[in-house]
């Protein structure tokens, strides 16, 4: 694999930190769907529908990360993030534009939001991670984190003005309004995305001796990365995390009210601020990861989230509740971050696409896991203590697993094993690459 030591300001390049820049404003974007449970009562109150009814659709969006990101990343190594960032722009704003023409029809809600809407966000969320750990193999935790942290910022800036839209126009409106926006803004940042020229490498970084030992120095294929333990322990870690993280995304509002007796504004607030947890965990855990090694990260959040799910259920004030809900989040958002990087350093940035969204299948599992659960244990049990219990016991597995992660050995081929840039030698004299095209 040739070593191109270029920066991305050299002339024939893009300034990487402008395609930075436009995928933190797709992911602002896409993310602003995750405010949904400011959506889950007006919709029950308006056409009687059950709790577990509305969290459905939310679940079938979720449920697109069976598959989607997988295949996506596939054909993003085929055409490239332009137009994959565009298709799913279009997709996902498309899918909530649509919903708002559901009325009572509970099966076009499904279909609209949940599965068109879901297969357009989820296309859309391998994007920029794939593309930025190309772009920076020297900061990888910093652009994960400051991609994946605007993704969560868009349900922080979008549940207090979904809600005040809500109450001025209606639930229908207010999901046209978010589509419409959606499609504009996904579908120009999209406009602005290429890859970076294979092998690609800041000029004058060199890796330093930690980064060496959390990396395998190879560039996996997806089949190579599937038969190594390590996958299926990411794969679990960031299942346990995200069923967490999404049974309070599905529930956060009501769920806040019936613990604190907060209203419902004061509940959509809290809503915001489950938001911002899960952004400053992947603005800030994603980069300390660079600096003390994601491995530990992962066994903190795994610690400190399991102390604070036990305690969740003991909290009746809104500050108690609050704070420990922030916990989880915080750790969450670190954890989210914090994988693709770690998937970049296992096995390669070449096939990042393909095998991280292939772990994300993680995430359709925690969607049917997370907010069903939580579901489930309200209307079977009257309370939501022992989902709870059930997501703190995951957390000390994962705690576990976490423990015992070590980057794969060097893959061994018939020709040698294939370098990973940035950890190959760079050559005395180079000439920069062209972009690619796509």
């Amino acid at each position: 694999m040739a070593v191109v030591a270029v920066s991305g300001a050299s002339p024939g390049l893009p300034n990487r930190w402008v395609i930075a820049s436009a995928t933190m404003v797709m992911n602002v974007t896409l993310g602003s769907a995750l405010a949904w449970s400011v959506f889950r009562d007006p919709l029950m109150t308006a056409y009687g529908w059950s709790l577990l009814e509305v969290t459905l659709a939310f679940t079938l969006a979720n449920l697109s990360y069976l598959g989607v990101p997988f295949l996506g990343g596939l054909w993003l190594g085929r055409v490239g993030p332009r137009t994959v960032g565009i298709t799913a722009g279009l997709i996902n704003g498309l899918g909530i534009a649509l919903s708002s023409l559901a009325g009572d029809r509970l099966w076009v809600l499904y279909l609209t939001f949940g599965i068109l809407g879901g297969t357009g966000r989820t296309l859309g969320y391998i994007v920029p991670v794939a593309t930025l750990v190309k772009w920076f193999p020297d900061q990888r935790g910093l652009l994960s984190g400051l991609a994946l942290g605007a993704y969560s910022a868009g349900a922080l800036i979008a549940a207090p003005a979904l809600t005040l839209l809500i109450a001025a126009a209606g639930v229908q409106v207010t999901m046209l309004v978010l589509g419409l926006t959606s499609l504009l803004l996904v579908v120009s940042a999209s406009c602005l995305l290429e890859n970076p020229p294979e092998g690609y490498r800041p000029a004058g970084w060199v890796p330093s001796r930690e980064q060496l030992a959390e990396r395998s120095g190879c560039d996996y294929t997806v089949g190579e990365a599937l038969r190594t333990w390590q996958w299926y322990a990411l794969w679990f870690c960031m299942f346990v995390q995200i069923s967490a993280a999404l049974g309070f995304y599905g529930h956060a509002a009501p769920m806040a009210q019936e613990l604190t007796g907060v209203d419902a504004l004061a509940a959509a607030g809290l809503v915001s601020l489950i938001a911002l947890m899960v952004t400053v965990g992947r603005f800030g855990l994603a980069p300390l990861s660079d600096v003390v090694g994601r491995k530990t990260i992962l066994i903190a959040q795994s610690l400190v989230s399991g102390i604070a799910l036990l305690l969740i259920p003991f909290a009746t004030t809104s500050w108690a509740f609050g704070a420990a809900t922030c916990v989880v989040l915080l750790s969450f958002g670190g954890n989210n971050a914090v994988v693709p990087s770690m998937t970049a350093d296992y096995f390669g940035p070449k096939h990042v696409g393909p095998i991280f969204g292939a772990a994300l299948t993680s995430a359709a599992a925690a969607a049917v896991c997370g907010p069903l659960l939580f579901a489930y244990s309200r209307e079977a049990f009257g309370s939501y203590s022992p989902a709870f219990l059930v997501m703190a016991g995951w957390m000390l597995m994962s705690l576990t697993v976490a423990a015992m992660l070590r980057p794969p050995g060097v893959k061994e081929a018939t020709a040698g094993p294939s370098p990973a840039p940035g950890l190959a030698a760079a050559p005395s004299a180079v000439t920069p690459a062209p972009p690619s095209s796509r």
